[in-house]
């Protein structure tokens, strides 16, 4: 977490935030300051005397000139929260952002994509809009104690140690709510977090939920993981009504026995009519402070639960990195890989070279993918090894990969847009090209604009074309994976795109994990999963 927040807090914005506390120290001091001034002012009214009217001018001009400074550091120091927040909020952004695109694509498989993102965008956005403001305004109450403290001490000592002894009861009950708070909190968020995945999926697939009617059964669901949030939410707005209603109580209940200790010191004639004005109009200095941490401190609590969600998504491993392109052999030997324990595949060897072509066949969970990724370097194997080889020899590079995913997203962007994400520096000419094997020309004339939330505005078919013709816009790559080219074609389209695609990278080795068996006398090579890779040697 630490490395986290090194990331987002440079140099400069040290030197700022130093300002800013520097500016919030000014403010707390000169805020408090003024309970002196009024309480020599009060005691030389009530003197009476005409020789005093001159020094009360002079007192009253310097309470005004403090009041004008005041404002001024305190307009400085909201600028400067707003600006380093803005700051934050960019830079977490873009930290999240640069991290996840070198985390392990290894370990993302494995991550559930939808809670992922909700708790990198609901996380980080608390974070972005809280973490600068909640630890100015808990520096800014702290000072503002503290010098209210001191400057109450000074009018008469006995009655700053009042606050004390209910002062340590109050912080040793918000102390034990906290801890609890806490643990509900990430509870709470939890089950936000799986209320919106709920929500999510819902949205996403209701129209197969209308088809079948299950929506009821599936609002049930729902409700269900309502329920749950509701419950943790309802707790969490009883513990912090709770531990404010404590912090209140106390402080109240100090303030009133300063007061009252205060009027009978008057009567005594150890305290001046000056100073008990001044305690009566400024008692507030040390109970706001307190009532205002115990709010800060609910905000803290949401802000670490925050900071750890995010830090357990960002401690996913990190790609080592290694030199990429120029491969034009691929050699499984002994290979062999699981998931939790599983076995997936068993002891395949296999050797493609430039030029070849490899279907991987097999049922579905048989590890179709599980092998392109071996092949494509995104897998480590359990056992065994996979090998690259450039110009005849092993090398420590991977290759470029260009792949093409079952469920691969469409940016709400034109047509050409989303073909240029896999290749932003194509040439018209080249993406005429590629429009004209993927058979897109009359596609991209007719959806001019943007294609709408995942290519929403789109057929199947198109979709799945725009998707093909991404993977090969990136012609640079040493490998391609398609993974399921025929879903959503119809036969006759997908083998005149298929031919197609196949001579455009009739020089790369490009590996077609497939269920339509119409290309297997087509390719160079067929490896089937189910029948082949569970423990015997790939046939050839």
């Amino acid at each position: 977490m630490n490395i986290f927040l090194n990331h987002i807090i440079d140099t400069r914005v040290k030197v700022l935030f130093f300002v800013q506390l520097l500016c919030q120290a000014a403010c707390a001091v000169i805020s408090v300051y003024p309970v002196l001034l009024i309480r020599d002012l009060v005691d030389l009214a009530v003197c009476g005397e005409f020789r005093n009217i001159n020094k009360i001018i002079s007192i009253g001009c310097f309470y005004l000139g403090i009041q004008i400074v005041h404002g001024l550091l305190s307009a400085l120091t909201r600028y400067l929260a707003g600006w380093l927040q803005a700051n934050a909020s960019f830079t977490i952004e873009k930290y999240v952002f640069r991290h996840i695109s070198k985390v392990s694509l290894e370990s993302i498989k494995f991550s559930d994509s939808v809670r992922l993102s909700n708790i990198l965008a609901q996380d980080s956005q608390f974070i972005s809009e809280n973490m600068v403001a909640s630890f100015g305004e808990l520096t800014k109450a702290v000072l503002s104690f503290l010098f209210g403290f001191y400057f109450v001490s000074s009018i008469n000592p006995f009655l700053a140690l009042i606050v004390l002894p209910l002062g340590l009861i109050s912080s040793l009950v918000i102390k034990k709510i906290s801890d609890t708070s806490y643990r509900n909190l990430l509870e709470q968020r939890e089950n936000s977090t799986r209320l919106w995945k709920k929500f999510y999926e819902g949205i996403m697939g209701f129209l197969p939920l209308r088809f079948h009617d299950t929506m009821e059964q599936y609002s049930e669901k729902i409700e269900i993981q309502g329920k749950l949030l509701e419950k943790t939410t309802v707790k969490q707005g009883y513990l912090e009504s709770l531990s404010s209603f404590a912090t209140s109580t106390l402080f109240m209940v100090t303030i009133g026995l300063i007061m009252i200790t205060a009027a009978i010191f008057v009567v005594r004639g150890s305290l001046t009519l000056g100073g008990l004005t001044a305690v009566m109009m400024y008692n507030h200095m040390l109970s706001d402070p307190l009532i205002k941490l115990q709010e800060i401190n609910h905000r803290i609590q949401r802000l670490k639960v925050s900071l750890s969600r995010v830090h357990d998504m960002l401690n996913l491993p990190v790609e080592t990195l290694q030199e990429k392109g120029g491969i034009d052999e691929i050699q499984l030997a002994g290979a062999a890989w699981e998931a939790d324990g599983h076995p997936i595949l068993d002891h395949v060897d296999l050797h493609l070279f430039r030029g070849q072509s490899l279907m991987i066949a097999g049922a579905s969970g048989t590890g179709k993918t599980t092998m392109a990724n071996l092949l494509a370097g995104i897998y480590r194997c359990t056992n065994g090894e996979v090998r690259f080889g450039e110009n005849r020899r092993w090398s420590s590079k991977k290759p470029k990969v260009s792949y093409m995913l079952q469920d691969e997203y469409l940016f709400d962007d034109t047509i050409l847009r989303n073909i240029m994400i896999g290749n932003p520096n194509l040439s018209e000419e080249t993406l005429r090209t590629i429009l004209s094997v993927c058979e897109l020309e009359e596609v991209a004339a007719r959806h001019g604009g943007a294609v709408g939330d995942n290519g929403s505005r789109l057929s199947g078919g198109e979709r799945k074309r725009v998707l093909i013709a991404r993977t090969i816009a990136d012609y640079d790559s040493d490998l391609f994976i398609f993974d399921e080219m025929s879903a959503s074609l119809d036969q006759d389209t997908f083998v005149r795109i298929w031919n197609r695609v196949d001579g455009y990278l009739g020089e790369k080795i490009r590996v077609y994990i497939e269920h339509n068996q119409s290309i297997r006398q087509m390719v160079d090579c067929v490896i089937d999963v189910d029948r082949e890779c569970k423990g015997n040697t790939v046939r050839q």
